[in-house]
């Protein structure tokens, strides 16, 4: 594999040479002339590495993320009450799920009884699957049932570490009526660990949960609205990450 600096670099070196290019081939004029629009990075191609600038350039790169084609789905009851509604609209903006693993009572990274984790969940499809975005729903049941804030962020970062450098991530934040402050700490470690992950963002799913209609009186699990809900706030972030199909 080319390392990602390699690849950089040549970016660069391109756009001098597009620069001399456009300049007649004069080196010494082209030397003093600066691009006047960003250049474009795919994502995959910078992974972790990040948005950087041409020496002498007026703007920062604008990184690109590559719309993609396939998805994988990992999550608890929520998602696999909302499986149907998840699939259908992620099919409607043109992307295929390949791979979707959810179950009730699942925990990012204890195995409870016959449960598996969400850890072992990822790395079990990681196997027979390549996706190009990961959907994660999970956290929802490691409210109040961590130690801490830490050890909730190790569990996540484990996940994380699965899916390689570069790979969007969509992870659903959590609602639990009974348990707000639990519910507040852990989409905070969650929004924590996708700020040190670029392609990774959280959609605020609890904003909704007191919304009328979507959750169930148990004050967590989805109504039928809730469901619909639930899956269209994915396929939302689909589009404003990627753009439309």
């Amino acid at each position: 594999m080319i390392p990602r600096q390699t690849v950089v670099a040549s970016f660069l070196a391109l756009a001098g040479l597009l620069a001399v290019t456009a300049c007649g081939g004069d080196r010494e004029s082209a030397d003093t002339v600066a691009p006047t629009s960003p250049l474009v990075v795919p994502l995959d191609v910078l992974g972790s590495v990040g948005p950087v600038s041409p020496p002498g350039a007026t703007g920062d790169l604008e990184v690109v993320e590559v719309r993609p084609a396939t998805a994988a789905v990992v999550g608890d009851s929520l998602a696999l009450s909302a499986e149907e509604d998840i699939w259908g609209l992620l099919r409607a903006n043109s992307i295929d799920v390949i791979g979707f693993e959810a179950q009730e009572n699942r925990r990012t990274n204890k195995s409870l009884d016959d449960l598996t984790s969400g850890v072992e969940a990822v790395s079990e499809l990681q196997a027979t699957v390549d996706p190009d975005l990961w959907v994660i729903a999970l956290g929802t049941n490691d409210v109040g049932g961590q130690e801490s804030a830490e050890a909730f962020r190790a569990d996540v970062d484990e996940l994380l570490a699965l899916i390689p450098p570069g790979v969007p991530v969509i992870w659903v934040d959590v609602w639990i009526e009974s348990r707000v402050e639990g519910s507040v700490e852990a989409n905070d470690v969650l929004r924590s660990a996708a700020a040190a992950r670029p392609g990774m963002s959280v959609i605020n799913w609890f904003q909704y949960g007191d919304d009328p209609g979507i959750i169930n009186d148990d004050g967590v699990h989805l109504s039928v609205d809730g469901q619909s809900k639930f899956a269209t706030v994915i396929a939302d972030e689909v589009v404003a990450r990627f753009g439309p199909a």
